[in-house]
């Protein structure tokens, strides 16, 4: 039987892992919309945590798509995993269920404010705020299910 460390331990792999999916998902959305309006640019991680896109010739018309693309194309392609994941019968994924979650609505926030950067620069470097906001109110939300899900042992199929 997995105890509650062993989940506690499974939840922050979950978390990591998603979000370093999310992180190339996010600026290969930006990447995608910019080509594809005739853009063209390239996308650098400078370190583990961290994707850039840059632009190096910004498309005739759309770049405010651009700018929206990524957090909302993240949050879109996320949807199938975490849906995956979400109605699993015996709820033996909670982890993996509950990081998609948190960077789905983290995308979403930011890339919405991300977006809204295209028309207020100023905006940018403020965009991370909403996406903690999202991510608390999504422990919030999981909490009780997180709890329940940590104190199951492994019968009827409940890891």
């Amino acid at each position: 039987m997995k105890t509650p460390i062993l989940k506690v331990g499974a939840i922050i792999v979950s978390l990591l892992l998603f979000y370093l999916i999310a992180v190339t998902l996010h600026e290969m959305s930006h990447y995608l919309v910019l080509t594809g309006l005739g853009g063209a640019g390239y996308i650098t991680f400078p370190d583990a945590f961290t994707g850039l896109t840059y632009i190096t010739r910004p498309p005739t018309h759309g770049l405010w798509a651009v700018y929206f693309a990524g957090g909302l194309g993240a949050f879109a392609l996320m949807i199938p995993l975490w849906a995956i994941s979400r109605l699993t019968p015996t709820r033996w994924d909670m982890d993996d269920e509950f990081a998609l979650a948190v960077a789905m609505a983290f995308n979403l926030t930011y890339g919405l404010a991300e977006g809204a950067s295209y028309w207020w620069p100023g905006l940018l470097p403020w965009a991370w705020i909403p996406g903690v906001v999202a991510f608390a109110l999504i422990a919030g939300i999981y909490m009780p299910w997180l709890l329940i899900w940590m104190g199951k042992g492994e019968e009827n199929g409940q890891t």
